[in-house]
């Protein structure tokens, strides 16, 4: 499978650090923190699979991507212009036909596409963090999808990961996917452009920062705002560049690890939904 996302290597070489250093949960990489603004989403490296290697061969994977509209967490304009053409270069796959398309100062570029409808199922949060176990204002489930968190958190603590598929310098086979993978979530829609909840974008095309476009999450970062859930939103754009949405009438079309395409309902039960999006969990979800 192709990594959620990645730290380009000169973000990672200019700070004086190696590839493996993105792979231990920080929130960033460098004094400056560069990263994880920048970082390389998982569309990218699909694209000589589908047919758009010309799109491709526009990305230099060893510097940072470039955010050519206004999304939430970055501005118009921002990031390595070396990979501006690249950035509005999205094949019409990526669209869903149904989605709203951007408007007024939002309007995408004449000439391409710069966002996609589409994200790849990140994490099924776990409790990452008890400082105090009788606080549960102090229970964490912030598994960020953008951060690797395959061993240890930001914080250095070891944790049993209930991962997805896709997060930060991720690469999983289909030996790990131990839930089976009729049974586990590859991608959901999550369409770029929600008027109903916020006028700034959350799924560009190849950019993602620490606010997770074009990664999932079922759950929130505490207990009290824990339902990331289809069609839902409870904190504005934060929330929205992480969760399933679509403008189907209830609900949101998905493709399982199988390659298999299905409808899920927006009335799923919260637990199966987690359970789908986790590849070893050691539940396999019910009939949905």
């Amino acid at each position: 499978m192709p990594p959620g996302c990645l730290i380009p290597g000169r973000v990672l070489s200019d700070a004086g650090k190696s590839f493996k250093d993105q792979q231990n949960g920080s929130h960033t990489i460098g004094d400056d923190g560069s990263t994880p603004w920048q970082m390389i989403g998982w569309a990218a490296f699909l694209l000589p699979h589908m047919e758009a290697t010309q799109a491709y061969k526009m990305i230099d994977f060893t510097r940072g991507t470039y955010l050519p509209i206004n999304v939430y967490q970055g501005s118009e304009g921002s990031g390595d212009e070396v990979n501006a053409n690249a950035s509005v270069s999205a094949p019409p796959v990526f669209r869903c036909p149904s989605a709203s398309s951007p408007t007024g100062d939002l309007k995408e570029p004449t000439g391409g596409f710069t966002v996609k409808d589409y994200a790849a199922g990140g994490t099924a949060n776990v409790l990452m963090k008890e400082s105090d176990p009788t606080n549960v204002d102090s229970w964490w489930r912030g598994t960020f999808p953008d951060r690797y968190f395959r061993n240890f958190d930001e914080w250095g603590t070891q944790h049993n990961r209930v991962n997805g598929l896709f997060h930060r310098a991720s690469g999983y086979n289909f030996s790990e996917i131990t839930d089976g993978t009729s049974n586990t979530l590859a991608f959901l829609e999550s369409h770029a452009y929600r008027p109903e909840i916020t006028d700034e974008i959350v799924n560009p095309f190849l950019w993602v920062n620490h606010a997770g476009e074009g990664l999932i999450m079922t759950d929130g970062n505490h207990l009290d705002n824990d339902m990331y859930f289809i069609n839902h939103n409870t904190g504005g754009p934060w929330n929205a560049c992480r969760i399933p949405w679509s403008t189907h009438p209830g609900g949101v079309n998905v493709v399982l690890a199988d390659g298999s395409t299905h409808f899920i309902p927006q009335s799923i039960a919260h637990h199966i939904y987690r359970e789908m999006i986790s590849r070893n969990d050691g539940k396999p979800p019910a009939e949905f």
